[in-house]
């Protein structure tokens, strides 16, 4: 018995109800998601590479990721939702001061 069918699972739940987060995703979905993560487990285990150095890459960019793009996410979200705002009052001035 391995895990493999388990964080196969585990994570192709979590990032489809991330993608489809209110209805049921389609079948290709399903398929195209264990394609991607038995050949990419496969493709690690091909070319012998120590996992070691596969987390140490995944971390070092999803720690780039939050670092500096998450802020400017959260930022441009504000702006064009005041924005928006601002123009759905029709007093024609922003409300974001620079």
């Amino acid at each position: 018995m391995t895990a493999f069918p388990l964080f196969c699972f585990v994570s192709k739940t979590q990032f489809l109800n991330l993608i489809y987060p209110t209805s049921v995703a389609p079948k290709l979905a399903y398929f195209g998601f264990n394609v991607v993560f038995a050949g990419s487990c496969s493709l690690i285990n091909m070319l012998n590479l120590n996992p070691g150095v596969v987390i140490g890459i995944t971390g070092a960019v999803v720690g780039f990721v939050i670092v500096y793009f998450l802020p400017i996410l959260i930022h441009l979200t504000c702006i064009t939702k005041l924005s928006g705002n601002s123009q759905e009052e029709g007093d024609g001035e922003s409300k974001i001061k620079t």
